[in-house]
């Protein structure tokens, strides 16, 4: 197995599924925060968020198989200069962004230099993804030393340090809301395997290795069925608790894990020898090469003023949150386009 120094399709499909599930948690959020949590416009709303939880993993779990691939050279002064240099870049250039549209909504007279200057600093919600992948790329040169002399079993070590520490842990204490046990939880946290490094790692390790058939079938029978139990658990937990919860299908709960694991195997696994005709495969590579961009400025069109997305929040709850989802990804890509063909502003921003 491993990552041919070709182009991977398989990676590019799931950037773009990526993206779009990014917008739809953001399209449904709204309805999902501001409906009641028994009615059936909530629960619909809950299936777009219950079943989106993925996008950021799949995200990482790319970087982690492209940047820590024996099959890759990745040298310390290219990867700051190119790939750290390109995020931080983006990242200030949408703050900025989303800092100016803040003030325009607010008004400048209304605002201290304070103020402004802070919506300037503070990012947009959303935009803390490329803080993440930015702190993991200046681990990447040590990560890769590790993983190149760690044997399988070691690995697995790790991953199986993260699985409990991680994931499991997390979903005992959605169920078991005792303080002291989150308490005992935070004294015995093991930082190193916890968070999403543990994703980074885990998308090297799905790529370079063929997993057991035992453990093919799991994963094959794992989409479908979480597919069904997380919003089904996370609609009886809500309406429960009376409120919206979404700790139970979060990525580092079980289900979250299984829906994102199983659907980054299906994608690098079982449809990488899936070919396409020649001109599809070059929109594919393209639209997938808009998506960092699309990511940064969807907020830009879902949470300001326009008219279009405007009238289609107005449409029946069941056609206007997939209607918000692929008007705004298209509008997104063409913008994204256009800033793509712009001398060094294009290089540096999407």
């Amino acid at each position: 197995m491993g990552i041919s120094k070709k182009r991977f399709l398989p990676f590019d499909m799931l950037r773009i599924i990526a993206t779009l599930s990014v917008i739809a948690l953001h399209s449904a959020a709204n309805y999902w925060y501001t409906l009641p949590v028994n009615t059936s416009g909530w629960f619909y709303s809950n299936l777009f968020i219950a079943l989106n939880r993925f996008c950021v993993p799949i995200f990482v779990m790319i970087s982690g198989a492209l940047f820590l691939s024996p099959s890759r050279e990745v040298k310390p002064e290219r990867l700051l200069k190119h790939n750290v240099l390109h995020l931080l870049c983006v990242y200030a250039f949408w703050s900025i962004v989303y800092g100016l549209l803040y003030c325009q909504v607010t008004g400048f007279e209304n605002m201290t230099v304070k103020e402004i200057l802070k919506r300037f600093l503070t990012a947009k919600y959303h935009l803390w993804f490329l803080s993440l992948i930015i702190g993991i790329y200046f681990l990447v040169p040590i990560l890769r030393t590790w993983v190149k002399h760690a044997s399988r079993k070691e690995l697995e070590y790790f991953l199986g340090l993260f699985f409990g520490w991680q994931v499991l842990a997390n979903t005992t204490l959605c169920y078991i809301r005792v303080e002291e046990l989150h308490t005992l939880y935070q004294n015995f946290r093991i930082e190193m395997v916890c968070g999403y490094i543990g994703y980074f790692v885990l998308g090297y390790y799905l790529t370079e290795f063929e997993l057991s058939r035992r453990f093919q079938k799991l994963l094959s029978y794992a989409l479908p069925v979480f597919c069904i139990i997380n919003p089904l658990l996370s609609t009886y937990i809500s309406r429960k608790r009376q409120t919206p919860c979404n700790d139970v299908v979060d990525v580092f709960s079980l289900g979250g894990f299984a829906i994102t694991v199983s659907l980054f195997y299906l994608f690098t696994n079982k449809l990488k020898t899936v070919q396409l005709p020649s001109r599809s495969e070059k929109r594919l590579t393209k639209i997938s090469d808009a998506t960092l961009g699309i990511y940064a400025m969807h907020l830009v069109f879902l949470e300001h003023p326009n008219p279009l997305l405007s009238a289609i929040k107005e449409l029946p709850l069941v056609a206007a949150i997939p209607t918000l989802v692929l008007t705004t990804f298209v509008l997104c890509l063409i913008v994204s386009l256009i800033l793509k063909k712009c001398p060094v502003l294009g290089k540096y921003v999407c």
